[in-house]
């Protein structure tokens, strides 16, 4: 081969050499961006539970199943015990983490009872405190 012909090849990988560097220099940035741009107490999308502690035994999909007029007892059935007190009228089934490197936003689920014991509400929902 002689050096006219070897000139596209050389330009070609000049190119290639660089472009690989800067698209991991620019995807870092990015993954950077997505994951603490947003601040302190962010939404972690990929896993939103990310900064959660639930109570032994909770499920999303029992909670999910807990109907107002419900007693306690049956709220216990399908739940476990609260991460607080079962004399509280308010049963709390998830807490703050406190993640090991950032602090993420975490989700709240929460069952009201009436002076009666039975479900009054329920909350579900995501606290950035």
């Amino acid at each position: 081969m002689n050096n006219k012909s070897r000139l596209p090849l050389q330009r070609y990988l000049s190119f290639i050499f660089l472009l690989i560097p800067l698209t991991l220099t620019v995807l870092s940035c990015g993954l950077f961006i997505l994951l603490f741009a947003f601040g302190p107490e962010g939404y972690f999308f990929p896993y939103p539970a990310i900064d959660t502690r639930f109570a032994p035994g909770y499920s999303e999909q029992a909670f999910q199943q807990i109907q107002v007029g419900m007693t306690k007892e049956e709220v216990w059935q399908r739940l476990g015990p609260p991460l607080n007190g079962v004399d509280e009228p308010v049963w709390i089934y998830s807490e703050d983490n406190g993640f090991a490197f950032w602090d993420f936003a975490w989700l709240v689920r929460e069952i009201y009872f009436d002076e009666h014991g039975r479900v009054d509400r329920k909350e579900s929902g995501v606290a950035y405190d």
